[in-house]
Order: C-alpha cells, then structure tokens, then sequence
C-alpha cells in the first residue's frame, strides 16, 4: 500500500469515518436485529386514536429504497404521535389512504415500530376491503384487526434473520468503518515517526 503522509492518512480516515457514517443510515435496520433483543411489550408506549397518513409510498434514489408514509396515532386531544411499522431505517407500508380514519391503539416502540395493533375498520374500509381485496381476510365491524405481538417477534427473530435482508445494506458501512480505523492508527503511527524524525 502507497505510503502518505500523517495529514494524508487523517484525511483519508475522515474521508472514510463520512462515508461510514452516511452509510449507517441503510444500516440501522441490521444494527437493530443484531444487537438490540427484541422489546417486550410492557417497554412499548401506547397511543390510541384516529391514523392519519401523510405522504404515499415512494422511492428515495438518494438511500436507494423504498420510503413509507407517514403514519400518526392522532389521539383524543388531537396530538399527532408518529409512529411506523418495520424496524427503524426500513419503514413498511402498512395502510393505504383508504385506512384514514379508522380508530386504532398501537403499541410502538422507537427502534421496532409497532410492535402490537388493534385497529377498527370504519364502513368505508369494510365495504372497500371486501369487495377489492379479499385476500386480506374478511374484515367484520366491531372486531378488532392487526399484526400481533407474537406474530411480530417471530417474524423479526426468525424470518428477517434468515434471508440476510440487512447484511448487504451494511457491509458498506462497516468496510468503511475499518479502513477509516485502519487510517487513524497509520495516522498516529506516521505521526509518531515524523516527530521523532524531525527531533
């Protein structure tokens, strides 16, 4: 390897610890499943109110994936919560506008999203939901519906871990992260040397 400088290895670290750094946000779904366990319910906020969605699914060419709405938990003094499904830094779709409106309590937590749900369909969401989308199960009023704990964790501990979904978002944050430890110790190594060559 080409020898620099101390200032030359410096810049080179920063150059990289930056990359790794603007990296890591792909990354932080991996950093979550790999070192964080997965949250028990009682360490989840509940939040109880209308969901309002913000936004439409789209895809951010800058991160290179796919960005959910926003979803708020707008309980009954008005205040928005915002809350999101999926792990942090890989937010998934959850409802389309049609699901606007319906009452709904989350159980939500800061890395894991909602890690629990019981939502309420209105009439509209029944009529639509069981006339274009059947698939999903047949919605009945007054009967609660939504992703489970149980069913969450498993998919979390079992499913995502599997198929490597996170790996390959953060291999380039961590590569970068080496070279830039790699270039801080020639730095200070280099450094040393060049001070005790000018003594």
């Amino acid at each position: 390897m080409k020898k620099y400088s101390a200032t030359g290895y410096l810049i080179g670290a920063v150059f990289a610890l930056i990359l790794s750094g603007l990296w890591s946000v792909k990354a932080w779904p991996f950093f979550i499943q790999t070192f964080v366990p997965f949250p028990k319910l009682e360490q989840a906020t509940v939040y109880e109110g209308k969901l309002l969605i913000v936004g439409k699914e789209h895809y951010n060419n800058k991160l290179g994936v796919w960005v959910s709405p926003a979803y708020f938990i707008v309980d009954k003094n008005g205040v928005k919560h915002k809350v999101f499904w999926g792990l942090k830094g890989d937010e998934t779709p959850a409802y389309t506008k049609s699901f606007e409106g319906m009452n709904t309590k989350v159980w939500f937590h800061p890395l894991f999203g909602v890690l629990n749900e019981q939502s309420y369909p209105t009439d509209d969401i029944l009529e639509e939901q069981n006339k274009y989308n059947p698939s999903r199960g047949k919605l009945k009023k007054g009967e609660p519906f939504g992703r489970s704990y149980e069913e969450y964790k498993y998919f979390v501990q079992n499913q995502l871990s599997r198929n490597g979904k996170y790996s390959s978002r953060a291999l380039p944050c961590i590569a970068t992260l080496l070279f830039s430890i790699y270039y801080f110790i020639k730095f200070f190594r280099t450094r040393k040397l060049e001070k005790s060559t000018a003594a």
